[in-house]
């Protein structure tokens, strides 16, 4: 057999699978020949991501919108429990802000907050979403909650498709132990093009399914939420893919989120986007 019927067949084994997920049987599908070869891969692909290391998390910035000028009249008391409104001061005033702006409440607010690790949402409110409010996700389905991380802040803010000026909440989490996870980025360190196709075709393939934007609906997601789950299964912390929004960024999915530790978080907002592009059809010439 040639390497073009190899690949043929590859992509038919592929197609099969994700069509019969789609629209044939979604939770226990006939095509097991592929979750053989995916069992097969995992060891090959595990990486160990050590204690210690911080990953970050980013949530549109959606306080309630205040008028700075009504919090004047505010109490000591009245203050409690509203860091919403205070943290929305400070977004009103944003870079530009000086001390002799702030009202008498507002200076030892803002005094007693730099002393605190949190500037964005809470720990409650920067983590995953209850069970029952837990929407559709690259890895998971609605009522499962995993926590999705990335590598750096920029990568962060590129996967929730922060805009230039939004004001976006970005919590940093610590890893608690060393986890087993599957690591999707390694494709090309661990195969190369004395590989067999099968593993290099097969590793690309998934990683394509984690790491390409959905383009239309729910349904994109069925593959990557399918594989997400049998890795579960094999006993797995988490997944590790390549980044489609920031070139180099790595996106990490957590099973368990008691497995890493909230530090804190701070209010970012992206001050420039910057689009490359290249022409695909029709082909460029040498």
């Amino acid at each position: 057999m040639g390497d073009n019927d190899t690949i043929h067949d590859l992509l038919n084994l592929w197609y099969d699978f994700e069509n019969e997920l789609i629209y044939g049987n979604r939770f226990f599908p006939k095509t097991d020949t592929l979750l053989c070869m995916i069992k097969e891969l995992t060891p090959i692909l595990e990486s160990s991501f050590e204690e210690g290391f911080d990953w970050y998390r980013a949530r549109e910035f959606n306080v309630n919108k205040y008028n700075p000028n009504d919090y004047d009249s505010l109490s000591e008391d009245e203050w409690e429990n509203e860091n919403n409104k205070f943290l929305d001061t400070l977004l009103f005033y944003n870079a530009s802000m000086k001390s002799e702006n702030l009202n008498t409440i507002l200076k030892s607010k803002y005094k007693e907050n730099t002393r605190s690790s949190v500037w964005g949402y809470s720990k409650k409110d920067s983590g995953i979403p209850p069970r029952d409010y837990a929407g559709v996700n690259r890895a998971s389905p609605r009522y499962i909650s995993y926590l999705y991380l990335a590598d750096n802040i920029d990568t962060a803010l590129a996967e929730v498709r922060a805009q230039v000026g939004q004001p976006i909440s970005v919590a940093k989490y610590r890893l608690l132990k060393t986890l087993k996870i599957v690591d999707l980025c390694r494709i090309h360190e661990v195969f190369n093009d004395k590989s067999s196709y099968t593993e290099l075709f097969l590793c690309i393939q998934i990683n394509k399914a984690f790491s390409s934007p959905a383009i239309s609906s729910d349904k994109d997601y069925l593959v990557s939420q399918y594989i997400a789950e049998f890795i579960k299964t094999l006993g797995y912390d988490g997944i590790a893919f390549d980044s489609a929004r920031n070139f180099g960024g790595i996106n990490l999915t957590l099973f368990d989120d008691s497995e890493c530790d909230f530090l804190g978080s701070e209010v970012h907002e992206v001050t420039s986007i910057k689009i490359k592009s290249k022409r695909i059809l029709p082909p460029q010439s040498d």
